[in-house]
């Protein structure tokens, strides 16, 4: 029974560990050197996961928001899952203005290369940093 108690355990915070539940978090950063309010919204470490139905649960977080710009703080693709699941999410972004600086993962990744990704993200209009 104790093995089974252990394991059970480990399943759960395994699961919690690898889950990509989609986590909003708000940061509020005053300044005498900015007049006018400005929203932007920093998208990190999505990995190529699925955040509902063409990634609409994120595009709707997103676009609720109303950023001025999008920023992309690496690891938005990876190698383990389909790259189509990055291009949803960027077809969904066309109309914003968007940044982006690499993570490891793009550059560990062999299957596309490093080149072809950044090739991809400009095709959809992101800046590369």
């Amino acid at each position: 029974m104790k093995i089974i108690l252990i394991l059970l355990a480990l399943f759960a915070c395994l699961r919690f560990v690898c889950s990509n539940r989609l986590k909003t978090v708000f940061y509020q950063l005053p300044s005498p050197k900015i007049q006018q309010p400005v929203r932007l919204a920093l998208l990190t470490d999505l990995h190529s996961c699925l955040y509902g139905s063409k990634q609409q649960k994120l595009l709707h977080a997103i676009q609720k928001q109303q950023p001025a710009l999008i920023l992309f703080a690496g690891d938005i693709y990876d190698d383990k899952y389909p790259g189509i699941n990055t291009e949803l999410l960027l077809q969904g972004l066309r109309d914003y203005t968007c940044f982006y600086a690499s993570g490891n993962h793009e550059y560990r990744s062999q299957q596309p290369l490093p080149a072809e990704i950044f090739q991809l993200l400009r095709t959809y209009g992101l800046n590369i940093l």
